[in-house]
């Protein structure tokens, strides 16, 4: 990469050995190590070369995750930025993406305000939640509705194989708030304890599903069997606009020794690390835009991407 975007170089290391995980986390991380990048760039260069070199940037971020849309939705309007600007002048362009960048951590934190208020008008009466993994938003959702009076308790899942659901707990406990922590093969035994099945996602996918963490379908399943809705909490940016051209989500496999490090010849260790909720299964949407039922999700995004070039970005960053 070029010496431009050292601290993206430090980010996408990081991302790829989970030391930064989490959609939302991937997502900030990564755009705020590109800001800090574009705000020490020496404008001795050509910008011509510039865009080159920020091109071949995004390119690397784009691949850097297959789940994460969160990331491509900035990369698409970032890369829609470079291609309108036709000043000679590399500061001006390098401060159109800073500004850029800048909105979003904005528009993100007024989109996670946004999620709370619509997940907490749901409810008149304390419930009990439960969740899978661990979603920065998910875990707002369910402070706001502790901080409302209307949580009982939260019931959450370990999530195997690197735990992230005891970053759940941990949070949630710091609060103040009452966490039954079980292993992941429990949930049935405790779904009828809940009112609500919460999950975050990594991405929307055109047909109304999502992909998320391992082990979020078979607890929406159950879920589904005792009559509890299934509410998805996330930002609209987690839409995946490659879904839109018939492309299939990339359900990551990782390392097996994030398993079991147990070697033998007639031993085959699979670590799926993402599944794949189908629309029906889950109730509602509750996004930084509003609630939409899946069916309808991919319509509006559909309505609100027409200013983006987003098949010429989709050629580019799908070359093989």
């Amino acid at each position: 990469m070029c010496s431009y975007f050292k601290n993206l170089e430090i980010v996408l290391g990081k991302i790829k050995s989970l030391k930064i995980q989490g959609a939302s986390r991937i997502e900030k991380e990564a755009r705020l190590a590109l800001l800090k990048d574009l705000q020490k760039i020496e404008h001795s260069s050509e910008v011509k070369e510039l865009k080159k070199e920020l091109i071949g940037a995004t390119l690397k971020l784009w691949s850097a995750r297959p789940t994460e849309p969160a990331v491509r939705s900035i990369i698409f309007k970032f890369y829609n930025i470079i291609m309108q600007n036709k000043s000679k002048d590399t500061k001006q362009l390098s401060k159109q993406l800073i500004d850029f960048l800048q909105d979003v951590e904005k528009e993100k934190e007024e989109g996670m305000k946004k999620i709370g208020k619509e997940f907490v008008s749901l409810f008149d009466k304390e419930v009990v939640v439960f969740t899978h993994c661990h979603s920065h938003t998910v875990e707002f959702g369910i402070k706001e509705l502790y901080n409302n009076g209307l949580l009982k308790y939260v019931i959450n899942t370990e999530t195997r194989p690197k735990f992230q659901g005891r970053i759940t707990a941990e949070n949630l406990v710091k609060a103040g708030i009452k966490v039954k922590h079980i292993v992941d093969s429990a949930a049935y035994s405790n779904m009828d304890k809940a009112n609500v099945f919460v999950s975050g996602c990594d991405s929307i996918l055109s047909t109304g599903g999502i992909v998320n963490k391992i082990g979020t379908t078979q607890i929406s399943c159950i879920a589904e069997k005792f009559g509890i809705p299934h509410y998805v909490l996330t930002h609209i940016n987690k839409f995946d606009p490659m879904s839109l051209y018939g492309v299939e989500p990339d359900l990551e496999l990782r390392d097996p020794k994030e398993v079991w490090t147990f070697k033998n010849k007639n031993l085959e260790v699979v670590n799926y690390a993402f599944d794949l909720v189908p629309a029906y299964l889950i109730e509602l949407f509750i996004t930084d835009k509003g609630n939409f039922d899946p069916y309808c999700i991919g319509e509006y995004y559909l309505e609100h991407i027409k200013a983006y070039k987003f098949k010429e970005v989709f050629d580019i960053f799908n070359k093989k």
